[in-house]
């Protein structure tokens, strides 16, 4: 399970270096995927199987799968984690998703996420702000 807050720097190669507790979990292949809210979703293989098994189960003929579908499954990368911990992030996901140097990396169970460092502030701030409101309507499962 992908956990914690890390910041990071993405090098002139388009070279993230997997923070040290992330390492080991994620093995030596990783999907690259859009997120939601602005980052990219990284997936440790594993993980990534389950969940197009968990898309596989949608209906092509309904139109928000499809879309769905589309959109995830487009945006996919298969990278090798290489000896020293690091992925290289493709330039259209960088440009796309608006990654320069400064990054953070955030565990989010499953998967790990990538966000440009100043977006994520923000976001994280909004949702600080009402942290409280948003445990209150959530439920889990027992």
């Amino acid at each position: 399970m992908f956990f914690g807050q890390f910041n990071h720097t993405i090098d002139e190669k388009n070279r993230l270096m997997i923070p040290r507790r992330m390492r080991e979990e994620a093995g030596v292949k990783v999907f690259i995927l859009k997120g939601f809210d602005g980052c990219i979703s990284i997936y440790k293989a594993v993980d990534f199987e389950a969940m197009l098994e968990k898309i596989s189960s949608l209906s092509f003929n309904l139109k928000d799968s499809r879309d769905y579908i589309r959109n995830q499954l487009a945006s996919a990368f298969e990278i090798d984690v290489d000896k020293q911990g690091r992925i290289q992030i493709p330039t259209q996901i960088m440009n796309k998703y608006g990654l320069s140097k400064e990054v953070t990396v955030i565990g989010v169970g499953d998967h790990f996420e990538v966000w440009n460092a100043d977006k994520y502030a923000e976001y994280e701030k909004s949702v600080d702000e009402s942290f409280e409101n948003i445990a209150e309507h959530i439920q889990f499962d027992k």
